[in-house]
C-alpha cells in the first residue's frame, strides 16, 4: 500500500503521499496523513499506519547537529533512537538478531533520506525519491517529469496521479508538504 514522493528542490525538500488504506482486496481512503512535519523533519511513511502514529506521536527525534551533512546523523543518533523507540512501543522484529521496522522516508535542511526496513539509510543520486507499493510507477513518472520546469507540489501531484492510474494500492486524496 500507499506511495511517498520526496524532492529536493533549490534547499527545500517536499514531499507527498496518498491516502490509500489497503487490506488485501480492500481499499479505504484514510484521514490521518502518511506525511506530517515533526520537529523540523518532514516524514512520509509506508507499510503499517501504525509505525506512523509511533512516528507522529511517540518518537522522539533526537537533536541534529547544528550544521550538515547529515548522513552520519542519520546512520546513528537518529536510527539508535528510532530502533529504541520501535522496541519500547512493540513496533519492531527481529529475524535471526536482524532489527526489522518499516519504510519511511526523512526530509531535513535540504536533504533526503529514505529510511529502509531493515533501518539502513539510503540517500539517491537523483534529487527524488519514492518508497510504498507504487514506488516503480512514481520513479517512472518522477524521471519523465524531471526533465520539465514544472512547480516541485505540481511534479508529485502529477507523479501521485500517475501512480494511482496504474496502482491498485494508491488513492486520492494526497498530501503535499514542504519544508
Amino acid at each position: 500500500m500507499t506511495c511517498i514522493i520526496g524532492l529536493v528542490h533549490k534547499g527545500t525538500v517536499y514531499m507527498g503521499g496518498d491516502s490509500a488504506g489497503v487490506s488485501e482486496y480492500f481499499i479505504n481512503s484514510r484521514v490521518d496523513p502518511k506525511v506530517f512535519i515533526k520537529d523540523n523533519m518532514l516524514f512520509g511513511f509506508t507499510d503499517s499506519f501504525r509505525m506512523g502514529q509511533i512516528l507522529q506521536t511517540l518518537f522522539e527525534v533526537p537533536k541534529p547537529p547544528a550544521h550538515g551533512p547529515y548522513y552520519t546523523y542519520m546512520c546513528t543518533t537518529f536510527i539508535k533512537s528510532l530502533i529504541s523507540c520501535f522496541e519500547t512501543n512493540k513496533y519492531i522484529s527481529y529475524d535471526k538478531h536482524r532489527a526489522a521496522g518499516g519504510t519511511f522516508l526523512v526530509g531535513y535542511d535540504g536533504e533526503l533520506f529514505t529510511i529502509e526496513s531493515d533501518f539502513q539509510v539510503a540517500v539517491n543520486q537523483k534529487p527524488y525519491c519514492t518508497c510504498g507499493s507504487g514506488r516503480e510507477f512514481a520513479m517512472g513518472a518522477m524521471y519523465a517529469l524531471s526533465r520539465y520546469n514544472i512547480e516541485p507540489e505540481t511534479k508529485i501531484k502529477l507523479a501521485l496521479d500517475a501512480t494511482s492510474e496504474f496502482c491498485t494500492t494508491v488513492c486520492k486524496p494526497y498530501t503535499i508538504l514542504s519544508l
